[in-house]
């Protein structure tokens, strides 16, 4: 029964469940260094393709989001950039990008205390998947950014 519940979750939600959650999220977040790094667009959607978690991409494009913050503009463009391939590619659910936008507008508050931009940064990026229509319901993520940027 064991095996079978193991077998059914890898069917759910990929081979991601084979390692721990806080594996994965290390793993997200050293593929997105090395892009940042590398801006090899190619190897870092070989690599989300590879984690095969498609259920947590929402971490995925927080954590991006987050990362870029604290560096320089070219990480953000980065960012916006992968999350566009993602979307052509189709590896990356509107849905997901929502979710993971909303976790990032959600921790603004905090992400503010290393970074008085943050916000308007955040906006930036919502901004820009809106005007490609990456994001699903775009009016309403417009005003989320359009409140943001007079955070």
């Amino acid at each position: 029964a064991a095996s079978h519940f193991g077998d059914r979750r890898r069917n759910v939600f990929g081979r991601s469940t084979d390692v721990s959650i806080e594996t994965l999220k290390q793993n997200i977040t050293d593929m997105i260094r090395e892009y940042f790094t590398s801006a090899d667009a190619a190897e870092a959607l070989r690599c989300v393709r590879e984690l095969d978690a498609a259920p947590f991409h929402h971490e995925l494009v927080k954590r991006m989001l987050v990362l870029s913050l604290d560096g320089p503009e070219r990480e953000q463009q980065l960012a916006y950039t992968l999350t566009a391939a993602l979307r052509s590619e189709e590896l990356l659910s509107a849905e997901q990008l929502a979710l993971g936008c909303q976790r990032a507008v959600d921790a603004e508050p905090d992400l503010r205390l290393d970074n008085p931009r943050s916000a308007a940064i955040l906006a930036a990026y919502i901004e820009r998947c809106c005007a490609e229509d990456l994001l699903p319901d775009v009016d309403t993520w417009a005003r989320t950014a359009a409140a943001l940027g007079g955070a």
